[in-house]
């Protein structure tokens, strides 16, 4: 029986050396030299065949040795041993997502023809075992895509039996219809488990502009004048850049979003439910901003420009080269913009009230109105360099290096004009501000993911990032009264301030991340993190001293405030399949977080220590007719900033002074969502039901004195409930034109017993928008844009309704690979942003309008070698990881 054994074994060595004799390299290691053989030696006893009567012998097709025909290995297949195994997984390549049910073959490479097959599951996975030997590919088709087919591989039992081809990645094709080439777009809106996915990359309305255009496209987003991002009405949410938090450390968002063309946005992700794994901050949830990359091998590039005639300009490049272990990439982006606006507001109050003027005189006023313009402008550039480099098929080393400067010039000015109790005019004020702001950002980021080998593979990633920005503001105002109208004829000599404010800001971090998949379809993650701010702000203001003619200090403003907060962090998940149709996740995260600050001007130390918990938990149910449910929960946190808690008084306006407030806590929300999702062939819709329950209200409220001076500080309230209905929709009635029309409805409750009786209030907001895009001719698309906003009672006022519009249109040239854009920005001059402060002691409304009629003309050129080479592995929760580690091809 042994010596059974032993010659069967000694036959199948002898066909394998037979059969893979040919000038091929195996898929997973090509600096290995091809499989030699040594030469035949000749039966003493003439027992072997001669070469004319063997087969590859002179008679066989082909000739030489080694060269085997498919027929030949059709012949021997059947005395082969099935030993091989071959696994991947398919995904659609522009978002990521698993394909279900796509048809993945293996093709014998000598001929293409159909060795075994199999169908992916719902995780988009597939497994072929029970494999016999020979040279193959592996090739994926579904409905709707391209097919793509894996590198050759060879299943040999003396080197590699066992094969995972990682992420197939399937691509939309393109359909020709008549003179019109349309190309098929994907879905607008797409809903995971826990998260909506927005594919605005075609968004042509917004060409030339920033993100911050962007998202005001997007149901349950809003953006006020002020660039000011809201989430069904709440502006405390997060705002990440592929899966990041943005390198820009100590900017607001505003001016992390200037800072993002809108033509390079693929996507962007609304998750409202994050999972424990995700940082709890923003109590409205997360905003997911995934850039376009490039996924050629080879040298690449692309370049872009787009101009304004209103002193607005921007520009940018990328170049990246790309090979089986090394992706270097660098880009670089220049933002020149300027926003203006005009302001009015009105204020009557129940005083008398006197200015102090600098002379030691005043004069009593009881009511005033104000109208100015303001001019916003940005100055920008923004740089990136960073390697990815792969040692082996499964693991990265990434590493990125960015930096950002510039000026950010704001000039305001604002006319007053005060009134007595009878109405009369009693004197008017020019209050004129102009303001620079340098600013210096540098960041860093390195990072490892290995991903271990086996059938169902787990995955470890580690990342560390640290930013700094440090900036030298100054700000110049001056304050000129008149009693004649006659701003030539100052009451007294006008009010000179300057102030210089310098700060610098870093934030250092550190995840450990780990994933790990289960047989049954079933996923484990856990994790831990911590996240060191600081800031450091010294503000020195001074007055212009007309005695001395010198600036002294201004005791009532300067001041010097340090904030460092520590948070440690540790998480898990679960989630898995319960049938084929149902599937549920759930998960916890721990967070202790330790928050020092200190008010140098005083002496004054702030602490304080809390620790928190943030369940989440999410389940989907799919239904055969293609639509699906989901109900979604999770606990998040809006902790305190340091200009929140700083106690010092700062003030540009005398009648509007902002004040921090040292003592305020953090506050929570408990999110519950209900989604659903229907598909028909023409019609997709997605209505959404969620409550959101906030404890410990954290809010702004506005204070007013005897002298009609309004302080703005920082408050808890006790609770507020806010609950609203979506839905969103996207009808494509032809094959040229597709609508997306969505509905927001939200309500707000906020209890503020405890505070003041004032801000019970209950507040309705209605708003709707749509956008009709349309392939009109060859390569030309327009798009229009509406948004509608209804009135709306706030805390302590109301907000009055506004319209806006976009319109844009879009054309191929350069044989598609370049494209030239025409966009036009608040059509009509309708966008304006009105409110109402109204209570016992003042009533002050505001109303600002943008510039209307914006052009913004576009172009864009891409460049570089078109194949492409499969990816092997994704980033986390499906976000790319730092500019192209994600997409770093084996």
């Amino acid at each position: 029986m042994n010596h059974f054994k032993i010659g069967l074994i000694t036959s199948f060595m002898f066909l394998s050396l037979q059969l893979f004799a040919q000038d091929e390299k195996p898929a997973q290691d090509e600096n290995k030299k091809p499989d030699t053989e040594k030469p035949e030696r000749p039966e003493k006893n003439g027992e072997r065949p001669g070469r004319g009567e063997r087969p590859g012998g002179g008679q066989r097709p082909g000739g030489g040795r080694g060269n085997f025909t498919p027929e030949m290995w059709r012949q021997f297949s059947e005395r082969m041993p099935k030993i091989g195994q071959v696994s991947g997984i398919v995904v659609d390549d522009a978002t990521g997502k698993p394909i279900e049910y796509a048809t993945v073959s293996l093709l014998l490479s000598l001929d293409s023809s159909v060795v075994d097959g199999t169908i992916t599951g719902a995780d988009g996975k597939f497994l072929m075992e029970e494999l016999p030997m020979g040279p193959f590919i592996v090739s994926a088709e579904f409905m709707g895509y391209g097919s793509v087919s894996s590198e050759k591989f060879r299943i040999n039992p003396r080197k590699q039996t066992a094969f995972d081809l990682g992420e197939l990645r399937m691509s939309v094709e393109a359909e020709q219809l008549g003179e019109v080439v349309v190309e098929e777009k994907r879905p607008f809106v797409e809903m995971e488990l826990d998260k909506k996915i927005y594919n605005v990359s075609d968004n042509l309305t917004v060409s030339g502009g920033t993100a911050t255009e962007v998202l005001e496209t997007l149901p349950s987003i809003e953006v006020d004048i002020d660039g000011n991002v809201s989430l069904r009405g709440s502006s405390n949410l997060t705002v990440l850049v592929d899966g990041r938090q943005s390198n820009l450390s100590g900017l607001g968002m505003d001016a992390v979003l200037e800072q993002i063309p809108a033509d390079a946005i693929d996507r962007v992700e609304v998750i409202t439910n994050p999972s424990a794994k995700f940082d709890p901050d923003g109590m409205a949830g997360i905003i997911n901003i995934i850039l376009k990359k490039n996924k050629k091998i080879g040298l690449n590039g692309f370049v872009s420009a787009n101009y304004t005639p209103i002193d607005r300009f921007g520009g940018s490049g990328s170049l990246s080269y790309r090979n089986k272990k090394v992706n270097v990439y660098t880009n670089y982006s220049y933002n020149r913009s300027e926003r203006n606006f005009n302001r009015e507001t009105e204020r009557r109050g129940y005083f008398d009230a006197a200015v102090p003027l600098t002379d030691g005189s005043d004069f009593i006023y009881r009511s005033f109105i104000q109208e100015g313009s303001s001019s916003r402008k940005r100055r920008t550039h923004l740089g990136k360099i960073g390697i990815d480099f792969s040692p082996e098929p499964n693991s990265t080393i990434f590493t990125s290096y960015s930096i950002g400067f510039g000026n950010r010039p704001d000039e305001s000015s604002l006319e007053t004009s005060y009134f007595d109790a009878l109405g009369a005019k009693t004197a008017d004020a020019l209050f004129e501000e102009n303001e620079e702001d340098p600013g210096l950002n540098h960041d860093v980021v390195l990072g490892y993911q290995k991903r271990f080998g086996g059938k169902w593979d787990h995955q470890l990633n580690i990342d560390l990032n640290y930013s700094t920005r440090s900036s030298e503001e100054e700000t110049s105002i001056i304050r000129t009264y008149t009693a004649t109208g006659d701003f030539d004829d100052p009451i007294a000599d006008p009010d000179n301030q300057f102030d210089m404010s310098d700060r610098n800001n870093s934030t250092i971090s550190a995840a450990l991340d780990y994933d790990r998949p289960f047989e049954d379809g079933a996923k484990l993650e856990t994790g831990y993190k911590t996240i060191v701010t600081e800031n450091d702000r010294n503000y020195n203001s001074t007055i212009f001293d007309y005695s001395t003619g010198t600036y002294v200090n201004n005791v009532g403003l300067s001041n010097h405030f340090k904030f460092q907060q520590q948070v440690h962090a540790v998480y898990a998940t679960y989630g898995r399949p319960i049938t084929e149709t149902f599937s549920v996740k759930a998960g916890i995260r721990l967070e202790q977080a330790i928050v020092n600050s200190e008010l140098l001007t005083t002496g004054e130390t702030f602490n304080k220590r809390y620790f928190s918990y943030f369940p989440s938990a999410a389940m989907t149910q799919k239904f055969p007719d293609e639509s699906e449910i989901q109900l979604s929960y999770s606990r998040r946190i809006n902790r305190p900033r340091s200009r929140q808690i700083n106690p010092f008084p700062s003030q540009t306006d005398p009648f509007n002074i902002r004040q921090g407030n040292p003592d305020l806590d953090p506050e929570y929300t408990n999110n519950l969502e209900l989604s659903y999702m229907k598909r028909w062939d023409k019609l997709t819709l997605t209505p959404s039901i969620f409550y959101r329950y906030v404890t410990g209200v954290m809010r702004r409220y506005r204070t007013i004195d005897g002298e009609g001076v309004s302080t703005l500080n920082y408050v808890n309230f006790d609770n507020a409930r806010n609950f609203g209905v979506e839905l969103a929709a996207v009808y494509t009635p032809t094959k040229w034109w597709r609508l997306m029309p969505s509905v927001e409805m939200y309500q707000s409750i906020v209890d503020g017993g405890d505070l003041d009786s004032e801000i019970n209030n209950n507040t309705f907001s209605l708003g709707g928008r749509v956008v009709s895009s349309m392939t009109v001719w060859k390569d030309l698309d327009i798009q229009v844009f509406l948004m509608m906003r209804a009135p709306a009672e706030t805390a302590q006022g109301r907000r009055k309704g506004m319209i806006f519009s976009n319109i844009g249109l879009k054309k191929k040239i350069l044989d598609g690979k370049g494209t030239v854009g025409l966009s036009a920005r608040s059509l009509f001059g309708l966008t304006r942003f009105s409110y109402i402060t109204d209570t016992e002691d003042l009533y002050q409304t505001f109303t600002g309008q943008m510039e209307p009629n914006l052009l913004n003309f576009s172009f864009s050129y891409r460049f570089g070698k078109q194949e492409r080479q499969q990816r092997r592995r994704g980033g986390r929760d499906g976000f790319n990881q730092g500019g192209g580690m994600d997409d770093m091809m084996e």
